[in-house]
């Protein structure tokens, strides 16, 4: 979520702050937009989820002073997770918006803000074992929406493997969502997504086209189509896996459309 607009009565003026200045003022002696997430080593899990922290668990817990509530993505106190660009968030006490409780077996879920006004929005990535091109993989998520306008916000919901080292290139600061690389390769999209306080479950098959080793989530919206500050895209407990070497029998309930 994003401050927009600071009024000034004196001399009349209003400024237009950006994130980092927003959290320079709010944490003076923090480094804004440290890199959280290292490329090297390769990623080595222990089990058949390839990701790690699906929970989106926090350190230090929502609870603790320490907490940053404006930008946790981007200050390392998401474990195994970062931001791709601007201000993502887990769920905490907002008067202005009502949040849907987890869905069953989660804890925690990361949220994303996407402006149809203005075509902003937010995104997360998150580190995984290199896949093996030819290899068919598997990937299970559950996505929500909050409203935070009271106009109807639909969006797409994409998501992208990529590899770390194009991560490193991104504007992780930046309110819109960086280029997509080249050599990447999308695994899910669903355009028109509107779905306010319900969790959809949704189920992505696919064979890799290359050994990416990072998954990069965010919603988007073409400027001009919505509201701004239109509604936040709620992404809970992802599993991906490797159905070659896994036997699978799972079915999305109910089936959802993967139609970008």
């Amino acid at each position: 979520m994003i401050l927009h607009q600071f009024n000034f009565a004196q001399k009349e003026q209003s400024a237009k702050l950006t994130p980092e200045q927003i959290y320079q003022f709010i944490y003076p002696t923090k480094n804004w937009r440290t890199v959280q997430i290292n490329c090297s080593p390769t990623l080595v899990v222990n089990n058949c989820n390839y990701i790690l922290n699906n929970q989106f668990n926090t350190n230090p817990p929502i609870t603790d002073p320490l907490f940053n509530l404006l930008d946790p993505f981007a200050v390392d106190q998401i474990p195994d997770w970062s931001n791709s660009h601007n201000t993502p968030q887990v769920p905490y006490s907002q008067p202005l918006f009502i949040l849907p409780p987890p869905p069953t077996g989660a804890t925690n879920y990361a949220m994303m803000m996407q402006d149809g006004l203005t075509g902003r929005s937010e995104g997360i990535v998150t580190k995984i074992p290199p896949l093996v091109a030819g290899n068919r993989y598997l990937m299970s998520f559950f996505i929500s929406q909050v409203l935070a306008s009271a106009n109807p916000d639909f969006f797409n919901f994409n998501i992208r493997l990529i590899h770390c080292n194009d991560y490193m290139n991104f504007n992780w600061g930046s309110e819109f969502a960086p280029a997509v690389p080249p050599n990447s390769q999308p695994i899910y999209c669903q355009t028109g997504f509107y779905n306010p306080q319900n969790w959809q479950h949704s189920i992505s098959k696919f064979i890799a086209n290359s050994d990416y080793d990072m998954i990069w989530i965010y919603p988007e919206s073409t400027p001009g189509t919505g509201s701004l500050n239109g509604s936040f895209a709620c992404f809970a407990l992802p599993e991906f896996i490797d159905a070659d070497n896994f036997q699978i029998n799972m079915n999305p309930n109910p089936p959802t459309p993967n139609n970008c």
